[in-house]
């Protein structure tokens, strides 16, 4: 069995083995939100799991939107071509698209900690920040940190640098 053959069989085990969770990890433009579509799709269609029951992470705002607009548009498409209880549970799905959670680790992890935050005693206003935002708070950090260094260890890192 050569590499191509390698490949090809894992991309099927990930589309048609439905009842673990997978990982997939791959390099940008090689497939993964054509294999996670299909997947879910055939998770979908057996009734196997409702949108509901469906975690996507992805990295980027942009990934996760890219693929709820993917999977919405191929349930569409499917069930407009399904019969019988595979219509059914496409149709449910359709119904319910906006409960299937899609995002990144960050908004994912966000949406938890609202689901619980009387239980962590943090405050109702936190949100999440946005890149400008969050690179200011780490620069903000980094030059109070900084500040608050004793002048021997400044003095060491100035001659490391020198």
């Amino acid at each position: 069995m050569n590499i191509i053959d390698v490949e090809e069989a894992r991309r099927q085990e990930i589309k048609t083995d439905l009842t673990h969770n997978i990982f997939v990890e791959a390099g940008a433009g090689a497939g993964k939100t054509s294999i996670l579509v299909s997947r879910i799709m055939n998770q979908l269609k057996s009734g196997l799991l409702t949108v509901d029951q469906i975690v996507a992470i992805t990295f980027t705002n942009k990934a996760a939107q890219e693929l709820k607009e993917r999977i919405g548009d191929k349930l569409r498409d499917e069930f407009n071509n399904a019969d019988g209880a595979t219509k059914e549970n496409l149709g449910k799905a359709l119904r319910n698209l906006d409960l299937m959670q899609i995002s990144t680790i960050h908004s994912f992890c966000f949406r938890l900690l609202m689901e619980k935050i009387f239980h962590t005693g943090m405050r109702m206003d936190i949100r999440l920040l946005d890149d400008e935002e969050r690179q200011n708070k780490v620069e903000d950090f980094f030059h109070q940190w900084y500040k608050n260094l004793p002048y021997d260890v400044i003095s060491r890192f100035k001659e490391n640098f020198d």
